[in-house]
């Protein structure tokens, strides 16, 4: 389920984005994952805009509102409110409501999150005709 869910949200982003920002994205992100140093650098930096309280924790709401108001920004249409709430469900631990700056970590860290990445993005550039 957790899979599902996240190649469904990548899905809709990347099916919105040209060929070259789609690869860009992609190897970006994976270079991030590959460098321990910009791992943390990057975690914290997006942790910190989605932590609007500054409690050191990402609520739900929180959680919703970044994912909105980034894809706004990028012109880009978001999911449904229900599919956000499932991936932030699954990837809430300790289930108490909020993710906690390691929770945050983990799931940028998921083996599953990765792959679904992966997956959705080649899926999206064979589909397309896009693979360089």
């Amino acid at each position: 389920m957790f899979s599902e869910t996240i190649i469904i949200l990548i899905n809709k982003l990347a099916a919105r984005i040209e060929r070259q920002s789609v690869i860009k994205m992609y190897s970006t992100y994976e270079s991030i994952l590959n460098n321990e140093e910009d791992f943390n650098n990057f975690a914290r930096a997006s942790f910190d805009v989605l932590d609007k309280d500054d409690n050191e924790f990402i609520e739900a709401k929180e959680f919703e509102l970044g994912v909105y108001t980034f894809l706004n920004e990028a012109g880009l249409e978001p999911p449904p409110r229900e599919e956000l709430r499932t991936l932030f469900k699954l990837s809430d631990e300790n289930k108490d409501g909020k993710f906690s700056f390691e929770e945050y970590c983990n799931l940028l860290r998921n083996e599953d999150f990765q792959e679904s990445m992966y997956l959705s993005f080649e899926s999206i550039l064979f589909e397309n005709m896009m693979l360089p």
